[in-house]
């Protein structure tokens, strides 16, 4: 919940667009819990001038992805999930599994506590991620140790996500530079005293 998922499809989408252009591309949204989830990825889509189409179930969806195979690149964007919310994620694997996507990614905020992002990529280790897309970066105190979780899940950073501006603030993600902000940040920070 909250990591970044819709404006970071919005953001992939757009910069499609500007090198691609929008004939061969189409935007898929799954929620259709959170209140106005679907209408924020519709606004991007009018404004991309890219259809958007909306499933609410896993056979519905299955069925629109058959409609768009002429599309090279659908962007879906899913429900936000507590990674404890099992039911949740169960269903999010049906979703998951009866549109078999080419690729799947996690969105895993850079502004929560190692502990918590650790605890996300196993509970979503189960959607054989090809990587992660770090979110809210300028909202993070520290990246050490998102960094090591990483490292530890051998999950890679494919995309970096530092701020809410569409399409500017995503970038491909780049091991020296994460590195070169995780040690400004580092030698930033200043415990306080008490």
């Amino acid at each position: 919940n909250g990591a970044g998922k819709t404006t970071t499809i919005a953001k992939l989408a757009a910069q499609h667009v500007m090198q691609h252009g929008r004939e061969d591309i189409a935007l898929l949204t799954t929620d259709s819990g959170r209140v106005g989830a679907q209408e924020q990825l519709r606004a991007y889509g009018r404004i991309l001038q890219v259809p958007v189409h909306s499933a609410d179930s896993a056979t519905e969806a299955a069925r629109t992805l058959r409609v768009l195979r002429n599309k090279s690149r659908v962007f879906i964007d899913t429900a936000g999930l507590s990674f404890r919310d099992q039911q949740g994620l169960a269903e999010l694997e049906q979703l998951v599994s009866a549109m078999s996507p080419d690729h799947c990614y996690l969105t895993l905020p850079a502004d929560a506590e190692a502990y918590v992002q650790s605890e996300i990529i196993d509970a979503y280790s189960r959607f054989d991620l090809q990587g992660a897309v770090i979110s809210r970066i300028d909202e993070a105190m520290r990246l050490g140790g998102l960094l090591s979780n990483l490292i530890e899940h051998r999950l890679p950073a494919v995309w970096c996500a530092n701020g809410p501006k569409v399409p500017q603030n995503l970038s491909p993600a780049d091991a020296t530079k994460l590195v070169s902000i995780a040690m400004r940040m580092a030698r930033g920070f200043t415990p306080a005293l008490r």
